[in-house]
């Protein structure tokens, strides 16, 4: 069991290593900026998808913690809202700082040419979103443990 909570650890840190390269691609001032921008939309990237990829698979591997380990009450509450949680810190990770980090980084070298950033509007359409995954997921779960009492309660 120990080895499921190696894993996400191990999940959630590498989302925050991206977020963290994609902070120092953009504080290091050496590279060239052309170079520095390209490095952070490759970066960006995969940290955009591996917020959705890392969220999904922590549900899978708490889903699989709560049916299979057979865990009730409390630790059961606290394992289905563990993804959610997780998303919501990724996503303000990824819009709020890296995102904030990337314009500020424009305008010091005058390439910001204005715009829309949407981080606030990304925020507000994928959270609702995200809370009801795991709302349903919350109530799958708890009908499947039901339907399918543990057999040591």
């Amino acid at each position: 069991m120990k080895m499921y909570w190696y894993i996400m650890a191990g999940l959630i840190l590498f989302v925050f290593l991206l977020a963290a390269v994609c902070g120092l691609i953009l504080w290091v001032d050496f590279l060239a900026v052309d170079t520095a921008v390209r490095w952070f939309r490759a970066v960006n990237s995969v940290l955009a998808a591996s917020k959705y990829v890392v969220s999904i698979i922590l549900l899978g591997m708490v889903d699989y913690l709560i049916i299979r380990k057979q865990h009730l009450g409390v630790r059961k509450g606290i394992l289905l809202w563990i993804p959610f949680a997780a998303f919501v810190i990724f996503a303000i990770v990824h819009w709020g700082f890296v995102g904030d980090a990337y314009i500020h980084y424009m305008q010091r070298h005058n390439l910001w040419t204005g715009g829309f950033s949407g981080a606030v509007i990304y925020m507000a359409l994928s959270y609702p979103i995200a809370f009801g995954i795991s709302l349903g997921n919350h109530l799958l779960v708890t009908l499947y443990q039901k339907k399918f009492p543990p057999k040591n309660f």
